[in-house]
């Protein structure tokens, strides 16, 4: 059987650069939202209650999606 080189796509990494690139797109992704609340908040006048409920409720729903996406 003749070796086939393994495409760079399904190479193995170590644990440690994982971890830091999944804290990294934990953090890109949630970033956009959360910037986009406290421009709102800013814009239209929140209180910090309002501010506090919404930024939970952003959490949360991010949180049941990363859940649901690999159904």
């Amino acid at each position: 059987m003749k070796d086939t080189p393994t495409a760079q796509v399904e190479e193995l990494y170590s644990t440690q650069p994982m971890i830091a690139f999944g804290w990294q797109h934990v953090l890109f992704m949630a970033a956009p939202p959360i910037a986009t609340l406290f421009l709102m908040r800013q814009a239209l006048g929140f209180d910090e209650a309002l501010t506090t409920e919404l930024l939970s409720a952003t959490m949360l729903v991010f949180g049941i999606g990363t859940l649901l996406h690999p159904l």
